[in-house]
């Protein structure tokens, strides 16, 4: 068997890795699974592995990793597959391949792929409910919507709270949400510009007090704004466009920032980003207060 696991999802991934792992030792011995690092072996070491019998275990399983920085062990995949014994299982874990190569057509001719993409707002939040039954745990979608929109996409973090939350109380609700989850830096930065946009002075301030009380530096709370700016115009100038996959941005970053964009002209979106360039530029330039400077440009329209 030759398994292939690649895809942006870093979790979903590395979580399909340890079920592999753990299915594969249910019927054999720990000393039957070897994990390789391509890029820090040979070819040879490689072969000998795949082609090795079990010995005490029926089966061996050999797990690959990073073979597309490993260039003579890539370039010569027909060697390693070839190789590969009937009795050995091979696991390529691999998070991004470059599709004009061989290396990636070989493997999707001659392997099993699993592919594990980024998750949209829908599918996470349909992910965490059933993530919470499976640990005799309840959140409703509402809930789960709630939860993703106050720290983020990151399925490793979510993970995380849903975690805290069900050992605080197996019946999540947006009141033990809002006790245990302090919103994420990032998340926070999206309802900064947005309040921004919407000219919602009170808010904007408040959200950039929130940022600093986390201990956020001024500096770091504009680099962020930059990069929420940085996904509004790409969305905004390129209409129609998927820009999740060319662009190679997150979906939901992309869903919550496209209904923003929807609300913004494009003359909107310009002013803002030539007033960040020029506020960016001066904090990195001169001795002016950070705090003062960011405050006034958030509260600015």
């Amino acid at each position: 068997m030759i398994v292939v696991l690649t895809g942006p999802n870093d979790y979903m991934r590395n979580f399909a890795l340890k079920q592999l792992k753990a299915d594969f030792l249910s019927t054999n011995d720990e000393f039957s699974l070897e994990v390789i690092d391509a890029s820090e072996t040979d070819m040879g070491r490689v072969v000998d592995s795949v082609a090795s019998v079990p010995f005490l275990s029926d089966r061996r399983m050999v797990v690959l990793t990073n073979i597309s920085v490993a260039k003579s062990l890539a370039d010569d995949i027909d060697k390693i597959i070839n190789a590969t014994s009937d009795t050995t299982d091979l696991i390529i874990d691999e998070s991004k391949f470059d599709k004009r190569l061989s290396l990636y057509k070989t493997l999707k001719r001659k392997a099993e792929f699993r592919e594990f993409n980024e998750f949209d707002e829908r599918q996470l939040a349909n992910w965490l409910v059933a993530e919470a039954k499976q640990r005799q745990a309840t959140i409703s979608l509402v809930d789960a919507r709630y939860l993703i929109s106050r720290i983020g996409s990151n399925q490793l973090m979510l993970d995380s709270e849903l975690e805290k939350l069900i050992n605080y109380n197996p019946s999540i609700t947006k009141e033990s949400i809002n006790l245990l989850v302090y919103p994420t830096p990032s998340s926070s930065i999206f309802d900064l510009l947005e309040a921004v946009f919407t000219g919602n002075k009170r808010r904007a301030i408040e959200l950039y007090e929130d940022q600093r009380r986390q201990l956020v530096e001024p500096k770091e709370i504009m680099g962020m704004i930059i990069w929420q700016l940085h996904i509004l115009a790409i969305i905004k100038f390129n209409p129609g466009t998927d820009v999740a996959s060319k662009a190679k941005l997150n979906p939901y970053v992309v869903k919550k920032s496209t209904s923003l964009s929807s609300r913004l002209s494009e003359l909107d979106v310009r002013q803002f980003i030539s007033r960040a360039a020029n506020l960016d530029y001066k904090l990195k330039s001169s001795a002016i207060d950070a705090d003062d400077a960011i405050q006034h440009f958030v509260t600015t329209h």
